[in-house]
């Protein structure tokens, strides 16, 4: 969906987790990525073999209110043109 919104120019607020939102996310001036910057992250499967930390805590550390919070900062950037 992403990748969709960013064909039509939409403004876009996107939660990563484990992967590399820069390989994997679309690109453009009006994409903000959000995601915890852990250093074992971007973990990826490789050949069998867990790239990083090997559990999801890139997920499970994301609160709500820190997307909140993070979102409000940003809005500007995303719809105030």
């Amino acid at each position: 969906m992403l990748h969709i919104a960013n064909v039509f120019n939409l403004k876009i607020f996107a939660i990563f987790g484990p992967t590399n939102p820069y390989i994997t996310g679309p690109n453009g001036d009006n994409v903000y990525f959000y995601n915890l910057n852990l250093t074992c992250s971007p973990c990826y499967q490789k050949d069998n073999i867990i790239v990083g930390c090997g559990n999801n805590v890139c997920l499970q550390n994301i609160s709500s209110n820190n997307i909140i919070n993070t979102f409000l900062y940003k809005y500007n950037f995303l719809f105030n043109e």
